[in-house]
């Protein structure tokens, strides 16, 4: 009676070991597990990657325009005064 029962537990064990349905589920849960939190991490507080994301987008905004608003108070002032275009007369 004990052999069978040790053979039995045994043959459960091994069969235990083999069986890799859940596997997938649980890794597909931890996956989705750590995404959540990154997400939440990304997206929450002052000091989150999206809002410095947003500091150096204004960032470069404001580089953008200072640079159009340069080039257009320069654009005249360069040169020798002649207006007329090469070659016309």
């Amino acid at each position: 009676m004990l052999t069978n029962f040790a053979t039995k537990t045994r043959a459960s064990l091994r069969n235990f070991r083999k069986n890799n349905k859940g596997v997938t589920a649980i890794e597909y849960g931890l996956i989705a597990v750590v995404m959540a939190a990154f997400i939440v991490f990304a997206f929450s507080g002052n000091d989150s990657f999206v809002s410095k994301l947003k500091s150096k987008f204004s960032d470069v905004a404001g580089n953008v325009d200072k640079a159009k608003f340069d080039s257009k108070s320069t654009s005249g002032s360069t040169g020798s005064g002649n207006t007329q275009s090469p070659g016309t007369n």
